[in-house]
């Protein structure tokens, strides 16, 4: 079992991966190198948003409504051709990276 103080320190841990992470992103794209926090702030938002209304669709249509598998997330998605292609893509490129290690 874990300890409060070590679950408060990795849950900053991972808040602090992922504001370095959106502001890393956020330069890639073209912004400046420091970032305010209120844009850092915006852009976890604008993912925390989407990630749940990602899983809120894909349970809507799961067989199991206690988990969610690759197919309900891609069905969740099908309505956006960008993002269902890309998915697709990298699926089938994971895919061929496996047969390619057997």
């Amino acid at each position: 079992a874990s300890d409060w103080s070590s679950d408060v320190c990795s849950s900053d841990l991972k808040k602090d991966t992922m504001r370095d992470i959106a502001s890393q992103l956020l330069y890639a794209c073209g912004g400046d190198k420091e970032q305010y926090d209120q844009t850092i702030d915006a852009v976890l938002g604008a993912i925390e948003y989407y990630i749940t209304q990602l899983t809120q669709t894909a349970l809507q249509g799961a067989a199991d409504p206690s988990k969610i598998t690759y197919d309900d997330v891609f069905k969740a998605i099908s309505n956006d051709p960008i993002k269902h292609s890309h998915v697709s893509r990298k699926f089938d490129e994971k895919i061929q990276k496996e047969k390619q290690n057997e």
